[in-house]
């Protein structure tokens, strides 16, 4: 097992963005995360991640995680928000060790690159949790 979440709950205000009884994600294992905006997909990827914490709840990460996140948050003006995106996730596909999570790895990418990262995410040996918006 490489990801433990138990009686995980998150709030916003008085709205609940989570509640998860119990998720073990097992080696080599690729989850996607599939729902509508404002579902708490982010949320559960930041929750991972440790970016934020549970309101309620237990997380346990065995592995160094990898993280694309959804918005860069580079000043860098002269690069279009697909070449940052490209740069993050390619970035994070060499890193040697680990658990990849990419929160809407294909926002700002064109088809091209959209089918170059599809197929590193199927190579990717490692576990993988992909954030796919609907």
């Amino acid at each position: 097992m490489v990801i433990e979440l138990k009686n995980i709950e998150k709030f916003y205000g008085e709205k609940e963005i989570l509640k998860i009884d119990n998720l073990k994600i097992e080696e080599n294992e690729k989850v996607g995360i599939i729902g509508r905006n404002g579902s708490g997909k982010t949320t559960l990827c930041n929750i991972i991640a440790k970016k934020i914490k549970a309101d309620k709840g237990e997380v346990r990460v065995y592995q160094n995680i990898n993280y694309i996140e959804q918005f860069i948050k580079e000043d860098n003006k002269e690069k279009s928000g697909g070449e940052k995106q490209i740069e993050n996730w390619k970035h994070n596909f060499f890193k040697s060790n680990g658990i990849l999570i990419a929160d809407e790895p294909t926002s700002n990418l064109d088809i091209e690159h959209i089918e170059e990262l599809k197929e590193n995410l199927i190579k990717y040996k490692r576990n993988n949790i992909t954030n796919i918006s609907r």
